[in-house]
Formats: structure tokens, sequence, C-alpha cells
């Protein structure tokens, strides 16, 4: 099927749109006066120009019905069960979540003759070498990894227009639990004392700063695998260390740890980085330092924006 004729204005989909990372696009695509649908399960999402849906992704008859009624320009698939030892111990349900639907979505998706772009994650890495490629083989350590990489294998041969994004995003959550950045500050603020991985290494995004790379993705029509994450990585022990330091935290309350050490359930890849050359190449940008984004996390932080979201999500 060729490209139509890009729109004036597109609509999205997102699923998951109480999630971390589709929350926070929410938020940047309504305030560019996008017209955006929103699917979640439990959480409904109360947004100006945001029309809710209430969405379990196993309906695969629903979640298509959906689809097909609100007939978006663009999804973008957030939606997934992160918890990795959740996941771990509950194999069969992360594959339901995780993979199942994207047959559905895609189905849809083909039939209005959309883009499907599914948000996946640098943990289909085995975390041997970091510094991943696009055409570098997956090699999942875990359940959760590997329903996120059959969730890429069905969309990769069922959608006839697709993104695939890896990525690695910390933010604000409105919802009440904790990404790895709240959970530091929170830990911190309380006068705790933490373990840094000093052998974790990942390249990470903020969530906001994803917003802007999918338009721009969608306006340039690309299409394929993507690897989205910081200009360059760091471990996980100086990540929480720097993020300390903005907010004025004590440093010293972070030891250093390995990640064996912390006796998980699920299996963790080490060094999960990505090489995100490609897609700056492709939109001819650089993608933001990790300083970059931990100093618009704390500007986020100051201006109430953790506190913003939360009163979004009933």
């Amino acid at each position: 099927m060729s490209d139509r004729q890009p729109l004036v204005v597109p609509k999205y989909l997102l699923t998951g749109v109480s999630g971390l990372l589709g929350l926070n696009l929410a938020k940047h695509l309504t305030a560019k006066g996008l017209p955006i649908s929103g699917l979640s399960w439990r959480k409904e999402v109360r947004l100006e120009r945001l029309e809710y849906c209430s969405c379990d992704l196993r309906n695969a008859d629903r979640l298509r019905s959906l689809i097909l009624g609100i007939r978006p320009d663009i999804v973008i698939h957030c939606a997934a069960a992160t918890d990795v030892d959740w996941c771990e111990t509950n194999p069969e349900a992360a594959w339901s979540i995780n993979a199942l639907p994207c047959a559905a979505v895609a189905s849809a998706v083909n039939e209005i003759g959309g883009i499907f772009v599914l948000i996946s994650t640098d943990s289909v890495f085995d975390g041997a070498t970091g510094n991943y490629e696009e055409n570098d083989v997956p090699r999942p350590l875990n359940a959760y990894a590997k329903s996120k990489l059959a969730a890429e294998q069905l969309v990769s041969r069922n959608a006839e227009r697709w993104i695939i994004i890896r990525t690695n995003i910390y933010g604000w959550n409105g919802q009440q639990k904790n990404s790895l950045s709240e959970w530091i500050l929170q830990e911190l603020s309380a006068g705790r004392t933490i373990t840094g991985f000093d052998d974790a290494v990942f390249a990470p995004l903020l969530a906001w700063d994803l917003g802007p790379l999918i338009e721009k993705m969608v306006a340039r029509k690309v299409r394929g695998i993507y690897h989205a994450g910081a200009s360059h990585s760091i471990s996980k022990y100086d990540f929480a260390r720097q993020l300390a330091a903005i907010y004025g935290l004590n440093e010293r309350a972070i030891s250093r740890g390995k990640l064996a050490d912390a006796k998980f359930l699920a299996p963790r890849p080490l060094n999960t980085s990505l090489s995100s050359a490609k897609l700056q190449k492709e939109l001819d940008l650089a993608l933001p330092s990790i300083e970059d984004g931990l100093k618009r996390f704390h500007e986020q932080g100051m201006n109430g924006w953790a506190r913003n979201l939360k009163e979004l999500i009933l």
C-alpha cells in the first residue's frame, strides 16, 4: 500500500494512555492542538482535546472495533506490562498483553490505511556488548523482553506501514507508581540509602522528549526499526548520582553495587545502551544528552508536572 498524502492535522490514537509514556505523549500532542484518542483499561484519563475509551487489550474484537471507529492516522502502541519480575512469573499473561494485541492492531490499522508505531524496549538485547544498532540480533533474557520481541515480529510481519521504536524512558508518572528517576528521588528525599548498579549501563531518554521525535518520524515517513536513546550511555549508579546532584540531595547515600547482587527474579541484561545514529541521521538532529534530559526532568518537577499528571487520572 502506498503512503497517503500528508495530512494537515493527523489524528493520533495512543494505547496505554494512562501510563508513563502514554500520558506524556498525550500532553505533548494535545498541547499542539492535535486530535487525540486514548485507550487504557483501568485508569481513565481526563484531558482537554483527548477522547478517552476504556479497553482491555486482550479483547481483540473490541480493540479492533475501537480502532475502526476512531479511524486514526497514527496509532502509537505504548500499552504493555512492564513489571519484569511479574512477567517472569506470568509469562502467558505477559504474552497476551505485550505481544498478541499487536496482531489485532495491525489488522485494523491496515484496513484504515494508518501507521502503526510500536514502542519497544532496549531489553530485547542480552546486554553483552551495548551500543546496539538496529541490525544487531536481539537475544532477550527474560519473559518480558521475549514478549516485546514477539510484539516487534507481529508488527513487522502484519502491519503494512510501521515504525518500531526501541527505547528506555524515565520521567514523571501520572499513576501511583514510580519510574526509576522518581524512585531515586523518593528514597533520597526520605533520607534512605540506595544502591546504584555500576555495571548496568543504558541510554535513557526523558519520556517527554519522545513526543517530538515521533512527530518528526511520522512527518518524514520513516519506516522500520529505530533506536531512540540519549546521545551517550551511563551506568545506573552514575545516573542516580547525577540526578541527586541536580536536586541537591546526598550523593553519598548512593552506594555502588552489582546487578547480580540484587537477586532479581528475572535475569537482567547488563549493557542495553542503544546507538541512535540511524535516527539522528534520518531526522538530521542530535538526540538529547543525559544531562539535558535530567535538567528538563528537574524543571518539570519544580513546575509541578507530576502533580499535574496525577490530576488527569481518575
